[in-house]
């Protein structure tokens, strides 16, 4: 640490300057603050000495740069005598401003996915348990989606003609409940989930054919 003496009545550029017996005396120090601009210390330790004279000392020292205090001391004595010192650590120059941090990058919208579960193989007959087939492709749909969340997953279920429209109807909702509670409980993400049950209605084939009735028995799930 380089110490450095100022006098008041003369402050030189180089930060020199006299000391006297009987008078206000300065002492500054340049001190070196890694990772920070440097910073110097100035002690005022004459009999008429006060912070507010070791603050214009810090003025002169720092020229049109502002005063950035960093710590002030006044050195309290208990013995009555009149030496009072005053030692101010402080900066030239404003604060430095934290930069404020990058925004967050946009969450990418989820590409939609679409998943359709026809056929026999998908839920046991005329009951809306799972079987491993379908909670295969569920598990598939999950996997795809990991990394987004959706505005809305919408489920509908479907029926052939068989039977009466009110157990049709019951038992579609049934079957697109079971896949949305699948599809919640196993993570996919969504701000809206909801489920539907239409029965008969909406053929995709004709209900005249095994084929075309197994086509109609159905759940569709539509993620956006």
């Amino acid at each position: 640490m380089k110490k450095i003496a100022l006098c008041w009545f003369a402050l030189a550029a180089a930060l020199t300057g006299c000391t006297a017996s009987s008078g206000p005396t300065y002492t500054a120090y340049s001190i070196d603050m890694p990772g920070h601009p440097k910073a110097y210390r100035v002690e005022c330790g004459g009999i008429f000495e006060s912070s507010n004279n070791c603050m214009k000392t810090a003025q002169h020292i720092c020229g049109d740069q502002p005063v950035q205090v960093i710590q002030s001391i006044d050195a309290l004595r208990t013995d009555g005598s009149a030496a009072n010192p005053r030692t101010l650590t402080f900066q030239c120059g404003a604060p430095e401003v934290a930069a404020a941090p990058p925004p967050p990058a946009p969450v990418p919208a989820a590409a939609p996915q679409t998943l359709e579960l026809s056929g026999e193989a998908n839920f046991v007959t005329d009951r809306a348990d799972l079987t491993p087939a379908a909670t295969a492709k569920l598990d598939k749909l999950i996997s795809d989606s990991k990394d987004a969340t959706f505005a809305n997953v919408t489920v509908n279920g479907y029926t052939d003609s068989t039977g009466s429209r009110a157990h049709n109807e019951g038992l579609s909702r049934r079957r697109a409940e079971s896949v949305l509670s699948y599809l919640k409980e196993h993570g996919l993400k969504s701000a809206a989930f909801e489920a539907h049950g239409f029965g008969p209605d909406n053929p995709v084939a004709s209900n005249a054919t095994r084929e075309g009735r197994a086509k109609n028995r159905r759940v569709t799930v539509s993620a956006r």
